[in-house]
């Protein structure tokens, strides 16, 4: 499948990747301040 096919699959709209990282160092605090702000571009 092409990139353009995939893009018609998605209804032409743009289309990317996110990749979320947590470690030693990450606390709840840091997950729920990235759902917060991953909640402002869902509609």
């Amino acid at each position: 499948m092409t990139y353009n096919e995939f893009r018609r699959c998605i209804d032409d709209k743009s289309s990317g990747a996110v990749r979320i990282s947590l470690g030693l160092a990450s606390n709840y605090a840091d997950v729920g301040a990235f759902i917060d702000f991953a909640r402002t571009f869902v509609q």
